[in-house]
């Protein structure tokens, strides 16, 4: 015969283990989401503290594993919350198809491979003359699980757009001027142009709407020069409409939204795009 005691002590163990295991996802979760708050929050490792708009690699770092964080968390609480529907349906039927050895024997269900049936103990009558013991037997009745109630699990989270304020039309050539002056200015900081010291290399700036462009030439942290015109072969090339460029360069916009929206296009490698940065933003 089927073993009762063995079997709800191994469900139990189960259970026990798949509640660690969501525990630990859960707990995962969490520190991954205090690991990126830390990377946010540490000065000149996600941003300049001196200029606080200006972001390093470590702030997108930072902004996915707090992404991959709230994930985990949301993974292990899902998965709790259906490990414990679960155990909520199992009771009926532990109730119903596997009592405790202590209850009576007219009460407790003989174990089968499907729906618990109960059978009531035999009840003896005698007659009052020598007529033979008469047995009687109760129809089985069969005790059907409770119905689901979980919830459909293909729902997908819905990422909101990056919105951009809409371009206004083209910018007066004397602005664009003026916001490439300020990168040259940017240049001439002490702090930012030792950052290009052995770096020789052009940076183009395109604004389609207007029909220009522009070219730095850097030449490692001895000086920069700006002249009209576009070199193909630059280290790094940036693509933008003129209002927007005026606008980044006095800050109205953030640089990561104009990036995500498509507004501002990049090209380049990634070491040389980190020394745009360093100049634009």
């Amino acid at each position: 015969m089927f073993d009762h005691e063995k079997g709800h002590r191994s469900h139990r163990d189960k259970g026990w283990v798949l509640g660690g295991a969501i525990t630990a996802v859960i707990a995962a979760g969490i520190a991954m989401q205090l690991v990126a708050v830390l990377m946010l929050a540490i000065p000149n490792l996600s941003f300049d503290s001196s200029n606080p708009s200006t972001v390093y690699p470590a702030y997108f770092l930072g902004l996915a594993i707090a992404g991959i964080g709230v994930g985990t968390t949301l993974a292990g609480a899902r998965l709790a919350i259906k490990l414990v529907k679960r155990a909520m349906h199992a009771i009926p039927t532990f109730v119903a198809g596997d009592a405790p050895s202590g209850t009576s024997a007219a009460t407790r269900a003989i174990p089968a491979a499907g729906p618990a049936i109960i059978r009531p103990a035999l009840v003896k009558k005698e007659s009052t003359g020598a007529a033979p013991l008469m047995k009687v037997e109760s129809t089985p009745q069969k005790i059907s699980p409770p119905p689901s109630t979980q919830a459909p699990s293909n729902a997908k989270p819905v990422l909101a757009a990056v919105e951009m304020p809409a371009s206004s039309g083209p910018a007066d050539l004397e602005s664009v001027k003026s916001a490439l002056s300020q990168i040259m200015e940017r240049y001439g900081k002490p702090d930012v142009r030792s950052k290009f010291d052995g770096w020789v290399n052009n940076l183009v700036m395109e604004f389609p709407d207007i029909n220009k462009a522009y070219t730095f030439k850097i030449n490692s942290a001895e000086g920069i020069d700006m002249v009209e015109g576009k070199d193909d072969n630059a280290a790094v090339q940036v693509t933008m409409a003129s209002d927007m460029f005026v606008k980044l360069l006095s800050k109205q916009i953030n640089a990561i939204k104009a990036y995500s929206s498509g507004a501002l296009k990049v090209k380049g490698e990634m070491k040389n795009l980190l020394k745009l940065r360093k100049l634009m933003f």
